[in-house]
């Protein structure tokens, strides 16, 4: 019998990373796109792996990766991967990053897989049964106190974008206990959803970069939406405050006050 869509995306995510496991010290640069912003070997053969599995599975599905050229997402069923979020930590020998799998239907996450190869880690979510963290049910939490929030960002390879979440950084430290960089944003989000972190803001992720975690965060019952306040709903490019209501609510109260001065 056919693995469901569900079943299929955590084994194919599970192969890959069993690979990364056995391959992580040999992650080799072969391209580079930016300062700090590399394509490893590891990227590559990934992303043919996840590619090579998920047409045979799904031969009429579309499937859209960090590692092919862009196109506008359509409204047919399409696999979005990440076949390494966080290339620079691998290309350091950094232990910490993740394969990301998500299938997306009428340009809206069905599938949400989040696989942190180096603990055996996978978060999980299908649209309207919830989310689950190796088996077991997640949610958000609500029980943290602004003063005592650990917050989560990341910084990417746009210069402007990084800037500003630096600036946003700084303004938020005097607030709260503390603020984390995973170096995989779709990790960090998964965390948000876990209650291992109690928001995560960015200013500007790919498709690829939130479309597995963006299921996990609002299955998990976590707010997603821009710092602008509007709700995500669809794999974009664009910047992400994630969290419970009241969380996300208090990082873009911050957000606008610094922008005013």
């Amino acid at each position: 019998m056919p693995l469901t869509p569900v079943a299929f995306a955590v084994t194919v995510a599970q192969e890959a990373g069993a690979y990364l496991r056995e391959n992580a010290a040999d992650a080799a640069i072969v391209a580079t796109k930016g300062r700090g912003d590399f394509v490893t070997g590891l990227d590559l053969a990934v992303n043919d792996l996840l590619q090579e599995r998920i047409r045979a599975a799904f031969p009429d599905h579309h499937f859209l990766s960090e590692e092919l050229a862009a196109r506008p997402l359509s409204e047919e069923p399409t696999w979005i991967v990440d076949p390494i979020d966080g290339t620079l930590n691998v290309a350091n020998r950094f232990p910490l990053f993740t394969v990301s799998i998500a299938l997306v239907a009428q340009k809206r996450p069905v599938v949400g897989v989040v696989y942190y190869t180096m603990l055996d880690d996978h978060f999980l979510a299908e649209a309207g049964k919830g989310a689950t963290w190796n088996g077991e049910s997640i949610a958000v939490r609500h029980d943290v106190a602004w003063h005592d929030a650990l917050l989560g960002f990341d910084l990417g390879h746009n210069e402007p974008a990084s800037s500003e979440s630096m600036a946003l950084a700084a303004a938020l430290r005097p607030q709260v206990a503390g603020l984390r960089i995973t170096g995989s944003a779709a990790l960090a989000l998964c965390y948000v959803a876990a209650g291992r972190l109690s928001g995560f803001f960015h200013h500007r992720l790919e498709p690829w970069d939130m479309a597995a975690a963006l299921p996990i965060v609002q299955e998990a019952g976590g707010d997603y939406v821009s710092m602008d306040g509007t709700q995500v709903v669809s794999p974009q490019v664009g910047s992400v405050v994630a969290g419970n209501t009241a969380i996300v609510a208090k990082i873009r109260q911050v957000e606008q006050a610094r922008c005013k001065t």
